[in-house]
């Protein structure tokens, strides 16, 4: 008798075993190395910096021992304030980043604009960015209309011209994407998977979010949004204004403030 590799072979099955019996192994393994990582920084350092302090729960969960030196300052934004941005915007969905399925996960994107690009035929979607699934999305979406990929290209005309910005992603840090999108008063409508999400959105004021990950719950509030020109320039408007609190200046002074602070610790 003779076995053929494959994952439906004998041989298959046997690794596909080895692989779950492992996945254990590997997250402990793996939470192992993070809390060894974290007590060296907080040993070897006078304070930590996340994006957020939202994120602390989850830094209880790898670290649990003194967090009093864990502070959090945000990513800035580098676009300057955009005060004369035209309202209403072209009926445009956009995507601007990595095309990757670990974290991006931008075939959901394509699956939740299947869901409505019928009831919507003014509208398209523009996936502005290039990763190792590009190709593989680009054929999923070719039986599907409106749908645009660009490649990599400076995002700031996509940026002025959007209505809304999607994100899908399993997880982030920050979002830059979001900020900086914000600030032309696009739109955003994102997944609730990562804390910091809501420093940057205010449901139902400043965006959209959707509890993760129901492409279905996403393509109905899109597709409220979508129809309901008045809300998005008003919700454009705040956009704007809330997303100055990133400026870069405002940031770089929390960043002297830091340092001021931990300099005068130092010398008592």
């Amino acid at each position: 008798m003779m076995w053929i590799k494959g994952k439906n072979t004998f041989i298959g099955k046997i690794r596909k075993m080895a692989r779950i019996i492992r996945i254990p192994i590997l997250k402990y393994d793996y939470k192992r190395a993070l809390e060894s990582g974290y007590r060296g920084m907080l040993l070897h350092t006078d304070a930590l910096c996340l994006l957020s302090l939202k994120f602390i729960p989850e830094l209880r969960q790898i670290y649990s021992k003194d967090l009093s030196r864990v502070i959090a300052i945000p990513n800035p934004n580098t676009y300057p304030v955009q005060e004369n941005t035209d309202f209403p915007k072209k009926k445009q969905l956009l995507y601007v980043g990595r095309i990757e399925w670990r974290q991006k996960r931008v075939g959901r994107l394509i699956d939740i604009w299947s869901r409505i690009y019928k009831d919507f035929p003014d509208w398209e979607l523009i996936i502005v960015g290039d990763g190792p699934i590009r190709q593989e999305l680009e054929q999923k979406a070719s039986r599907i209309e409106r749908v645009v990929f660009t490649g990599w290209q400076d995002p700031d005309p996509y940026y002025r011209d959007a209505s809304i910005i999607c994100l899908t992603s399993d997880f982030e840090g920050w979002g830059m994407i979001l900020t900086e999108a914000m600030t032309f008063g696009t739109v955003p409508v994102v997944f609730n998977s990562y804390a910091a999400v809501t420093d940057i959105i205010d449901d139902g004021k400043t965006g959209l979010l959707v509890p993760p990950f129901s492409r279905k719950a996403f393509a109905r509030k899109l597709g409220a949004l979508m129809k309901d020109e008045r809300l998005r320039i008003e919700m454009a408007g705040n956009c704007i204004q809330s997303v100055k609190r990133f400026d870069i200046q405002n940031v770089a002074d929390e960043w002297e403030k830091t340092f001021d602070r931990l300099k005068s610790a130092g010398n008592q």
